[in-house]
């Protein structure tokens, strides 16, 4: 990978799945992760597809939905640590590693979490919006473990429109310093009864009278405590 933005594409015949990439360093340390590359300041573990109207974002700990990438289709990958420019993404396998304890192993651990999110009080509402051919498909908002109410690495960045027409949904967060400031795909807040606000914008270079929002993945206990507020 090269500084900054890499444009890189999937050259393979069935998707690829961004939680199997393992990330290598020019040291040649393996990172079994993208997460764990982006906890090292190697590369940021958010990819952005792009789509007609709009980029998706998302990222391995699944924030903003499941992450793939179609067949012969590219996305955009951050480098963060720009005196790392020989960075190489590989697709499956293991990273080698010294012999652990028998015991459960990390897929088997992460399928534990994923039983468990309803008993810690984590959810996610997917939201899309519309209007006629132009869309944002996705972004998402939520409360999970370990998340904070300012940036966290649930907060996955969301890019500007690079050309018109556009159209984006997106969480605005100037108020987020120390390099984070900016427009995100992803909101996420910690567990726990508190009331919650998630603030968002749509922005589209269309001038158009109608836009349709859409919700869905969040369960119904959650879905009957939320309402809608226009703030314009």
């Amino acid at each position: 990978l090269a500084e900054y933005y890499n444009m890189v594409g999937n050259s393979q015949w069935t998707d690829l799945d961004w939680t199997r990439v393992k990330v290598l360093d020019t040291a040649g340390t393996c990172h079994n992760t993208v997460s764990a590359a982006q906890a090292a300041g190697l590369l940021s573990a958010t990819i952005h597809k792009r789509i007609t109207s709009s980029y998706v974002a998302c990222d391995d700990t699944g924030a903003n939905g499941p992450c793939t990438v179609a067949p012969y289709e590219g996305f955009w990958v951050k480098l963060t640590d720009n005196t790392e420019t020989g960075i190489r993404l590989q697709l499956g396998g293991n990273c080698p590693s010294p012999a652990s304890p028998a015991g459960p192993g990390v897929a088997e651990s992460l399928a534990i979490a994923t039983e468990n999110k309803a008993d810690t009080g984590e959810w996610a509402l997917r939201m899309r919006v519309s209007s006629g051919p132009y869309t944002d498909p996705i972004s998402s908002l939520g409360q999970r473990s370990g998340a904070a109410f300012g940036y966290d690495v649930y907060d996955l960045e969301e890019l500007p429109p690079d050309r018109a027409p556009n159209m984006s949904l997106v969480f605005p967060h100037s108020d987020w310093g120390d390099g984070h400031a900016g427009d995100y795909a992803t909101d996420y807040h910690p567990t726990g009864p508190e009331a919650n606000e998630w603030a968002f914008d749509v922005y589209t270079s269309e001038n158009l009278e109608e836009l349709v929002l859409t919700w869905w993945e969040a369960p119904t206990d959650i879905l009957e405590r939320l309402k809608l507020i226009d703030v314009d």
